[in-house]
């Protein structure tokens, strides 16, 4: 059984957290050109928020408390993009704390976690080379091959439980890595996934961790990695590669990943999966014309030292995860988008076929997207139910959570 629920312009609380809803759940607006926000809780129920802010349109009500401590700025910022994160109590709908990570140049943020205790990680890229490093940093310099412009650097930041930065790093070797989705562990490491920044760096693995880059790639291979710091996050505990894409943690302390993969030959599946390959279809213009690709999800132990099942999860044509969740019994749930008229649907399913289609009068119509919603069997052999979910327009899964009772 799931839920849809969609938030238009406005975060829902109650509904967001797939609870249900309660006499003390709030809407609340956050005004301003805050791009790609992020949201997270705590194991208390505040809420945080982090986004990439454009100067011009941001604003805050007078009653937000001042900056804690340096680096964030109590003035609206002064450049084209910074790093905002909010902090808003639950009860109240109050803002805590807001706090920026901000340089002489642009920030973005691309991934957030939270921990139990309210300790905020974020994650992104910077055209700075000025961040405010911390002494600890794990790479307190800028990889020497990016430039800050067309190829940016990539920081780590952390955020106490007061809205003060206690940590900041640059993030890569060579080239920066670009992080994509990210955890705190029960037992307080953080877990990261993402890839580098360019085709042709190729990362290697730690001792023992899984080394799943495929011995002929295609030319559209970029590596993904998964990888685990320690606490303080000045040391890599390990790193994974070949695998990576959104994150989430099993109740043993597996880890699940899902994302997309440009050919059947550039991604590793495990023998009983649900699909172990797809058929490559061409999409694009006849002028420009490339691999719809597929997606999969992903079960690695808790030490990244093993696959325990890998399979796709994929139609004809274009399909991307958006969301990736799991419960208690070790379900994966899955979201995205399809615009596959084929994209593997369970018997009973909600909505068994697209509606996805847009009416252009006498030149017919085209095809549009749905959404997706899909639970993975906890071997990854089968699926529990997928269905689409979506009317005639475009419709798209950018998240998805599950509650104690197995509801998404």
């Amino acid at each position: 059984m799931f839920r849809s629920v969609m938030l238009l312009a406005c975060l829902a609380v109650g509904a967001a957290l797939a609870t249900p809803a309660r006499a003390d759940d709030f809407v609340s607006y956050i005004a301003g050109n805050v791009r790609s926000p992020k949201v997270g809780r705590d194991a208390n129920g505040y809420i945080y928020i982090a986004g990439t802010a454009n100067s011009e349109g941001f604003r805050f009500p007078d009653r937000i408390p001042p900056c804690p401590a340096p680096p964030c700025r109590d003035e609206v910022p002064t450049r084209s993009y910074d790093v905002v994160v909010v902090k808003i109590d639950p009860a109240s709908g109050e803002i805590l704390y807001r706090t920026y990570l901000s340089t002489s140049r642009d920030e973005w943020v691309s991934a957030m976690a939270v921990s139990p205790e309210g300790t905020v990680y974020i994650a992104g890229n910077s055209s700075s080379a000025d961040l405010p490093v911390t002494p600890n940093a794990l790479f307190p310099r800028p990889s020497s091959g990016a430039d800050g412009g067309f190829l940016p650097f990539s920081y780590l930041a952390r955020i106490d439980q007061n809205g003060a930065f206690d940590y900041v790093s640059y993030l890569g070797e060579t080239f920066p890595w670009n992080i994509g989705s990210m955890v705190v562990t029960p037992t307080g490491e953080l877990l990261l996934t993402g890839g580098p920044s360019r085709q042709e760096d190729r990362l290697t693995s730690t001792a023992g961790a899984v080394d799943a880059t495929p011995p002929e790639p295609s030319v559209f291979y970029m590596q993904p990695f998964i990888m685990k710091l320690n606490r303080e996050a000045d040391e890599i505990l390990f790193r994974a590669v070949g695998v990576g894409g959104l994150l989430a943690l099993g109740p043993d302390g597996s880890i699940f990943v899902a994302g997309g993969a440009a050919f059947p030959q550039d991604y590793p599946t495990t023998p009983g999966a649900f699909q172990t390959t797809f058929t490559v279809s061409n999409c694009g213009n006849p002028f420009f014309a490339f691999s719809c690709g597929g997606q999969y999800v992903t079960k690695l132990n808790g030490d990244a030292t093993s696959i325990l099942y890998s399979t796709f999860i994929t139609g004809e044509d274009r399909d991307g995860v958006g969301g990736l969740a799991v419960d208690d019994q070790g379900h994966a749930y899955l979201t995205g988008v399809t615009s596959s008229r084929e994209y593997p649907v369970t018997e009973g399913a909600l909505q068994p076929e697209s509606r996805s289609q847009i009416p252009l009068g006498f030149r017919g119509s085209v095809r549009a997207y749905n959404a997706y919603v899909t639970k993975v069997a906890p071997d990854g052999s089968s699926l529990v139910y997928s269905t689409y979910l979506g009317g005639i327009g475009g419709d798209t899964g950018t998240a998805i959570a599950v509650d104690i009772q197995g509801i998404a």
